[in-house]
């Protein structure tokens, strides 16, 4: 449902394949890939290529006929069943077509125009009653994907989202190519920018389950992601020779003991009887030589929601979707001061 556009070419090619008449047609759909718009009451045809634009009003009726019945009947229910699932998949359906066909290559007006018309009457409704700050936006089609991305998906809440990648460890029987995998996928949308390789890696060194890769990884003083993916290939794989060579089942062992945090910034949790301002100050000393750069303070607040050791106070946070250090850091003094009045009143 997806995928209308390259439905259609499957079907072109179908039927050019059995129609010699329309093998010339489809030729140049090939090879100068044109975008197709039909219009069903005047029954004529417009090729939009790269270099001019034509007329094409003698096709095949069978061509005829499989396009529009396609087009018309099949068109997208991704604006009837909004998921933020069907709306990442349509979006990778969307940029691969665009590539392939050289859509990308055309101007952003033809290629708004290529995307409201694939998607269906549907998305043209949700779009007329979306706010756009000046209405030539309404042709550019990154903007237009953005605002749909937005309706489909909604606001994400970016402390959460980090809050799930800060938390995923790697699971038993899980392999090294799997968790990076997953940490890729969580890392979409955490907004890391051009820290984002670092973190994957850094979240690598805290979740892997063995402690002796994490003692390699720890060793090799500037790691990349590409690095430690190697190493801890390489590590999994001299296990499963020997593993054969011994002719043992070797017993998978849960490690309970605490891995150590990325680079400086450990795996650091509150202390019992730490405060706040004190958790705070230790992870910005750790902080310090971890080259973060302008994503320090959002990192510190990560730490902070994922090290807080009162379950409260940590679903308060994850309550705020645009929750600065300053804010953490309050809302955390807020609920230890209510805590030390009560104790005061007890006692």
């Amino acid at each position: 449902d997806l995928t209308n556009v390259d439905f259609i070419s499957a079907s072109l090619i179908i039927v050019c394949s059995c129609a010699p008449s329309t093998t010339s047609l489809f030729e140049v759909f090939a090879t100068r890939s044109l975008i197709l718009n039909s219009n069903s009451k005047s029954g004529t045809w417009t090729c939009a290529s790269r270099k001019n634009l034509q007329e094409v009003s003698s096709l095949s009726p069978l061509v005829k006929r499989v396009y529009i019945q396609h087009f018309q009947a099949t068109r997208t229910r991704l604006f009837r069943e909004i998921d933020s699932v069907n709306w990442k998949r349509f979006q990778r359906s969307w940029k691969n077509y665009e590539i392939g066909s050289r859509l990308k290559e055309l101007r952003l007006e033809m290629r708004t125009a290529t995307l409201l018309t694939c998607i269906g009457p549907d998305a043209l409704d949700i779009l007329e009653g979306l706010d756009f700050e000046e209405e030539s936006q309404r042709n550019n089609i990154d903007i237009v994907m953005k605002k749909l991305e937005e309706y489909c998906v909604g606001e994400t809440n970016e402390i959460y989202e980090r809050y799930c990648f800060n938390k995923r460890d790697q699971e038993i029987y899980e392999t090294v190519e799997l968790y990076v995998t997953v940490l890729r996928k969580l890392a979409k949308t955490c907004n890391f920018g051009t820290l984002e390789n670092s973190l994957i890696r850094d979240r690598l060194v805290v979740g892997i389950r063995d402690n002796n890769i994490r003692k390699r990884l720890l060793q090799v003083s500037k790691l990349t992601l590409k690095d430690a993916i190697d190493i801890c290939r390489s590590y999994e794989s001299t296990c499963l020779q020997l593993k054969a060579m011994s002719q043992e089942a070797e017993v998978h062992k849960v490690d309970k003991a605490k891995p150590g945090f990325e680079r400086s910034l450990k795996r650091v949790g509150s202390e019992p009887k730490q405060t706040v301002e004190l958790y705070v100050t230790v992870l910005r000393k750790l902080a310090k030589t971890c080259n973060f750069g302008t994503l320090e303070n959002s990192l510190i607040r990560d730490r902070l929601v994922v090290g807080i050791r009162d379950n409260n106070i940590r679903k308060r946070l994850l309550q705020v979707s645009k929750l600065t250090l300053k804010d953490a850091i309050d809302i955390c003094r807020s609920y230890e001061t209510i805590s030390e009045a009560e104790l005061r009143a007890i006692s």
